[in-house]
């Protein structure tokens, strides 16, 4: 039986339990009739709250933002960021590779937006108003 463990909004964690087999279905069953496990009909509320639960960011990610909200404030606004200067700063810092990767992951989870060039390429990048709000309520928890 295989074991995943997601964090709640409120800060909590759940362990989502995973049967491989019929055997391992049974010994949920056996939990839930002992009322050390909710069942699944039960958990749907929980599992809105992890669904809902801001999405974990990997290192370069939090660097990406961490870029972006400087630049934003550098420019006060009134651009986006160069898809460029960004790499250009990020290779500085020592962060190599995956950026691309990583911006990708980051506009699949609403945070940024990309500008492209007809070709495809990546020309500009933004902040997203949720990215605003979650770099402004990080900055708030850390002073």
């Amino acid at each position: 039986m295989k074991r995943r463990y997601e964090q709640t909004v409120s800060g909590g964690w759940v362990a989502v339990l995973i049967p491989e087999t019929p055997e391992d279905q049974a010994e949920i069953e056996r939990l839930e009739i002992r009322g050390e496990v909710n069942d699944y009909a039960s958990f749907g509320d929980r599992r809105a709250e992890v669904a809902a639960a801001a999405p974990r960011l990997s290192r370069l990610q939090r660097r990406i933002l961490a870029w972006l909200v400087a630049e934003e404030q550098r420019t006060r606004g009134t651009m986006a960021a160069s898809h460029e200067d960004l790499v250009r700063a990020l290779v500085a810092l020592g962060f190599e590779g995956n950026v691309s990767t990583s911006l990708k992951g980051l506009e699949a989870k609403g945070l940024v937006t990309i500008a492209r060039t007809p070709g495809g390429k990546a020309e500009a990048v933004d902040l997203t108003n949720t990215a605003r709000n979650r770099v402004a309520a990080l900055m708030a928890s850390c002073e």
